[in-house]
């Protein structure tokens, strides 16, 4: 009985755990997703648009990403590159043995590929 519970106990901290974690990880993805996305099809954008696009996907996706780090610009070839950084900060409360806090940091870097189809 004693073992059920123990095993309960460790399950639960670890669903927990990976809860916490999971959620910023999951934005991440999702917005580097949108990076890729936004410069696979940037041929008819102008930077300032996709920035902005980019800044309101950010917003909505509750990434706390600051304008500064952000970066969307295009090479001599034309090509659109786009960079960002963020850091989240991720706490664990554990009830009577305190708090945790972990902080986060992404950094993502994405290209336009050469003949990425138009919009």
């Amino acid at each position: 009985m004693i073992r059920a519970i123990l095993w309960l106990a460790v399950l639960g901290g670890g669903v927990y755990i990976a809860s916490r974690y999971a959620a910023p990880q999951i934005r991440a993805w999702r917005f580097e997703d949108a990076m890729s996305q936004t410069a696979r099809f940037s041929e008819t954008a102008d930077e300032a648009e996709m920035r902005q696009a980019l800044l309101e996907t950010a917003g909505e996706l509750h990434v706390p990403l600051s304008p500064s780090r952000l970066q969307v610009h295009r090479d001599r070839d034309g090509l659109t590159l786009i960079s960002a950084s963020w850091e989240e900060i991720v706490s664990l409360d554990g009830w009577r043995l305190g708090e945790w806090v972990d902080t986060l940091r992404y950094s993502y870097e994405v290209r336009e590929e050469p003949g990425s189809p138009e919009p």
